[in-house]
């Protein structure tokens, strides 16, 4: 029995190589897919995977990805939009669990 399997047993087979792929995490289970469909606007629109890039290489590779998929790829940090402007139905790059602090401007 592998452990690799096990590992992304939750991801959709579409988003496994990304998985393989990145050091942050990925995450397209139903709550954490219903919880990024609202922010405080009235919309509602559902994404297909929320992806937390650890560094610049994730964010490179999830863009390659939404490219290659022709997919939409919305960038997120605290969720505070009222207007919906941090929803999307294709992956969303949430930047607020690993990428806390300016280093750089």
């Amino acid at each position: 029995m592998q452990m690799v399997s096990s590992l992304f047993s939750g991801v959709p087979p579409l988003f496994v190589a990304l998985a393989k792929s990145i050091s942050g995490d990925i995450d397209c289970t139903k709550r954490t897919i219903e919880e990024y469909s609202k922010d405080g606007s009235p919309y509602t629109v559902i994404p297909r995977a929320i992806i937390y890039p650890k560094n610049a290489t994730d964010i490179k590779y999830t863009i390659a990805f939404s490219r290659e998929y022709s997919m939409p790829l919305t960038v997120r940090g605290g969720g505070t939009s009222k207007n919906g402007g941090v929803l999307g139905e294709g992956i969303i790059l949430d930047m607020s669990r690993y990428f806390t602090h300016v280093k750089q401007i």
